[in-house]
């Protein structure tokens, strides 16, 4: 019996990359999960790969986490499915690499909804259910970037860390209601978003994509890169009662790739 069987969890951008690592591992240890992605046909075609191994406890639907009418849609979807909730993972879609002179004033706008505006919307969503659960929890996915700032990452660098201020006062005001709220700084995972990342970087020095991938891989202590199911095996501890007094933590996910103590 998995650490998280039955629990009923919804996990957003979750077609592909981090998301579905997160909800493999969840479905893989028992919890029921709604998938969800921009895409009705990504949403469709990973539903049908996952249910052929998990049968009818996972669930997909389309919704955009930048509309705050679609997030509220998403929630009360994955309510009926799910017969309640007991846990939300909160994932978005990376923004786009770049410095700060590159980043165009609305794409700041646009990114402000898609990494800080629509975790404020998904939470107040989701609160009447989760007071209803009996182990319930919420669990943020950022970036090592809010810890040390990676170049070319100013979207991330800026934006991502607001998520951490909402992670502290909600683990204050909801650990009293016994919610607890957590975070995950994902390093240098296995998923487009990072081959992309080693793509620019080897475009910008003038280098193979393979001497980009051997830079980003010797700066590990573990010497290589991590998996999205790996990523998502502390999604599941965190999610679980193992984790019972875990509330305001934010645990990176990198391969001892961090520098800092703190």
């Amino acid at each position: 019996m998995g650490i998280v069987e039955g629990l009923r969890v919804l996990v957003t951008a979750s077609t592909r990359g981090l998301g579905r690592g997160a909800a493999e591992a969840l479905l893989e240890d028992g919890a029921k999960v709604v998938i969800n992605g921009r895409s009705r046909d990504n949403v469709e075609k990973t539903l049908g790969e996952l249910k052929s191994r998990f049968g009818d406890r996972v669930h997909g639907v389309a919704a955009d986490l930048t509309v705050r009418e679609d997030v509220y849609r998403l929630v009360d979807e994955a309510v009926k499915f799910l017969g309640g909730l007991d846990s939300i993972i909160y994932i978005t879609g990376p923004p786009r690499p770049g410095t700060f002179q590159e980043i165009r004033e609305d794409e700041w706008e646009y990114n402000a909804r898609l990494l800080v505006f629509n975790a404020i919307w998904l939470v107040n969503a989701s609160l009447p259910y989760l007071r209803k659960s009996s182990n319930p929890s919420i669990i943020f996915s950022t970036s090592l970037a809010v810890k040390e700032p990676i170049d070319n990452l100013a979207l991330s660098n800026v934006l991502r860390l607001s998520i951490h201020g909402l992670v502290k006062t909600l683990a204050k005001e909801l650990g009293r209601e016994g919610i607890r709220v957590n975070a995950v700084m994902p390093g240098y995972i296995e998923t487009d978003r990072i081959r992309k990342l080693i793509e620019d970087r080897a475009r910008r020095g003038n280098k193979s994509y393979e001497e980009a991938y051997r830079e980003f891989v010797s700066d590990i202590p573990l010497g290589r890169l991590g998996s999205p199911i790996e990523y998502g095996r502390v999604i599941v501890f965190l999610a679980s009662r193992y984790a019972s007094y875990l509330n305001g933590v934010s645990i990176p996910i990198d391969g001892g790739l961090m520098k800092s103590i703190f």
